[in-house]
Formats: structure tokens, sequence, C-alpha cells
């Protein structure tokens, strides 16, 4: 315990790293013009046309000791099922440039609203229903409905009950015969296997906030979810039993998505896991193991305070049998300047608190527009300097590398302790 009564999460416990996702996430709308669905991203270029070199440079000297490090697994390989050299070589030459710097690096398997044909991001075709392998879903409003698709969209709860099912689905041209899952674990671990005998990973995050599918019109209100509770669970086992043996010191396991603010008052999934998962693996170190919830607010004074949310957090890793907890994201600028500005102040305090390592979102030096386009287009004032929520533009610097008020007024001080 700490001397404040906090627990003690030893050397997860300082770290201060920063979410980099930027073209390597990708924009899910096209907020100008209606273009055709685009191809698979075949490069890896979170910096864009800026020198990877500098901007991890730019990370170290602002003070931050780790890097979360986004990647699509649509982007990891080809329409055929094979790996993308391009694309995981410019994940290598970054890796490396983290590993030079000293960063701790946490790869991080990132997926939003499932796929980029249901306005999101994430994973390849082979995972979809082969009826949705053609769609092409625009978001009306600049992508405002992107948060709340899983609340709104049929298809996004189709796509995540064949995935908690573990259902096959019809497979696509050269791409492994697998249940859903299954395919999903080996994919990964192609990845994590052909990234670590050319860089060192510190850690690794299965899956970005796991979607409930019965959020669809709110039903898990009034539906059981018990199943639900058993198949997540039964996911983080199998892919452990695949990761297990890779040179990775941590595994990240995230809760189901909506639980990143507690606002639906919810919580499933992981209590016990840790007695179960060491029942399949005896030999298996549970101090690998770590908690990783997200923390967001987006109704502001309206939900629940950062300090709920942290007790809430610390009851479910405790429930879950973890002895590590991590903030894997938070922060959100979009409410303006002085109200996020004291929104995330209250978070890094909360954290400080309770000894909690984060990852802040986000370093994107990438996206820009003159000022024109981002009144009319994005609706950004000079105060504001943040796309609308949905947009995710919180970077912490702007495209010349200067840190942004964010930084400078708020996050900055935090870094020194």
């Amino acid at each position: 315990m700490s001397e404040k009564g906090a627990l003690s999460y030893g050397p997860l416990g300082k770290l201060r790293g920063v979410n980099v996702s930027s073209y390597s996430k990708g924009m899910v709308f096209d907020p100008i013009g209606l273009q055709p669905f685009g191809p698979l991203q075949e490069e890896f270029r979170p910096f864009g046309e800026l020198s990877s070199e500098a901007c991890i440079a730019c990370i170290r000297s602002l003070g931050f000791n780790a890097v979360r490090l986004l990647l699509l697994l649509e982007g990891c390989y080809t329409p055929f099922g094979k790996l993308n050299w391009k694309y995981l070589d410019g994940v290598i030459s970054i890796a490396r440039l983290c590993n030079r710097h000293g960063l701790f690096l946490l790869i991080d398997f990132h997926q939003d609203n499932y796929s980029r044909r249901l306005g999101g991001s994430g994973l390849p075709d082979a995972f979809l229903p082969s009826h949705l392998r053609q769609s092409y879903r625009i978001l009306p409003h600049l992508g405002e409905s992107w948060g709340s698709q899983p609340l709104l969209d049929s298809d996004q709860a189709e796509c995540w009950i064949s995935f908690w099912e573990n259902q096959i689905i019809a497979p696509l041209e050269d791409w492994p015969c697998l249940p859903v899952q299954d395919l999903y674990v080996d994919c990964i671990g192609k990845v994590i296997q052909a990234l670590q005998e050319r860089c060192k990973i510190d850690a690794i995050d299965i899956i970005n906030e796991p979607c409930l599918p019965e959020i669809y019109l709110a039903r898990f209100l009034i539906m059981n979810n018990s199943h639900r509770i058993r198949q997540l669970q039964e996911f983080y086992i199998r892919a452990c039993t695949r990761l297990k043996d890779y040179n990775i010191k941590y595994l990240l396991i995230e809760p189901f998505n909506y639980d990143v603010s507690y606002i639906t008052r919810f919580r499933l999934g992981l209590d016990g896991f840790v007695q179960k998962l060491r029942s399949v693996i005896p030999s298996l170190d549970q101090t690998r193991l770590v908690f990783a919830p997200h923390c967001y607010q987006p109704l502001g004074r309206l939900g629940p305070s950062i300090t709920k949310i942290l007790r809430n957090h610390q009851k479910s890793m405790r429930k879950g049998g973890f002895e590590q907890m991590l903030i894997g994201e938070f922060g959100d600028t979009t409410y303006g300047r002085v109200k996020g500005h004291q929104i995330m102040r209250e978070q890094l305090e909360a954290f400080k608190n309770n000894n909690l390592g984060w990852f802040l979102w986000e370093f994107c030096p990438t996206y820009q527009a003159n000022e024109e386009d981002s009144v009319i287009h994005y609706r950004i004032t000079g105060d504001m300097r943040a796309f609308p929520w949905n947009g995710e533009y919180c970077s912490i610097v702007y495209p010349d590398l200067e840190p942004a008020p964010i930084f400078s007024e708020v996050v900055e001080e935090f870094l020194k302790t």
C-alpha cells in the first residue's frame, strides 16, 4: 500500500504513456465528400509525412516513458490472408525507435466498431459475415453517431454475436477456415511472432474495447448476459494460451467496452478470470496479466466522477483476481479548453493518487485543416482546437510538434511526478 492507502502497481504504476494512432487508425468517416470505399492500409505511417525519428524523440523529450502503438489487423494482412510486410516493416521501424529511446512499448490490436465497412476500423473482411463484406457504412453528420453505433446498428450486434459464439463464417480465398475467435488469435499470434523476432515488445493489448452485442438497443438491461461473461473469459483464455510463450512481459485484458466510465452502471465478464486461466495454464505467472480498462467521461458532470470510475475499476480488478491495473486510454478535450482541461486534470490527479500508470489519448500531429475548413467542416474554434469527439482529434501536439495547450497547461506537470 502507498502512503495514501492506494494500491501499488509496481513498475506499471510508473508508466506515463501516450497513444500513437493517427494514420494507423485513420478517420472512421469521410467528413467532406462521399468517396468510394478505399483500399486497405498498405503502409503503417502513424506520423504521416513527418519524420518518425523526430516524432518518437518528441514523445521522449516531452517526458513520456511509454507508447501504446495502435495496429489494425486489417493492415497487418493482405486480402489473401498473408502477412503484409509493407505494413509490418513500418511497425518494426517505429518499434525500434521506441526501443532506442527507452520507451516502454505496448502493442495494441485496435478495433472500433469492428470494421471499416461498418464505419469503424480494425478487422479484415474475413471476420465479417459474407453478406457484409461489400458494405460501406458512411456515418452521417461528420460521424457524430460513431460512438453510439453499438447501440444503434444491428450489423454491429450480428458481428459481435458471431465473434463471441466463435462461429465459423464462410472463409475468404486463401484465409484459414477457422472459427472467428480462433482466426483472431491465430492472426495476432503470427503478427506478434513476426514482430518480436525483430524488435522488443513489452506488452500486448489483446483486443481494444471488446463489445457486448446486447448493447444494441440496450437489450442488456432486460437480458441475462451470463453466457457473454463465459464467452469473454473463454476468448481471453484462448488468446493467453497462444501468447503465453512469447517473450512479452505483460498481457493486457480489457473489459467490455461500454464500461469505460460505468455510465450504464454495468460490469460484466471478468470475475474469477485469473483463477480460471491458471486452472488451464498453471505455469502462467499471474503478474503478467494486467487489467486494462479505459477512462472517459463523455457525459461530463452528468456521468460518474473519476473517483467513482476508478473505484469501480479497482473493484473489477480485485474480483477478476488481477494484481495489476493500467489505464490504457483516457482524456477528451472536446468539451472545450476550460471544461476539458478541468476534467483531464481531475483524471490525472486521481491516477496519481492511486499510483496508476496511464496512456493518454493521443499523440497525433498529422491531422490538420486550415482555419476556414476547421469552422465549416469540423466546427473547431480557435479555443477548442479539436475535432468533435468522434473524429478523435485530441492531440497533445500540433503538426509542427509544438505542444498544444492541453499538454502545457495540464499534462506536463504530471510527467514530473
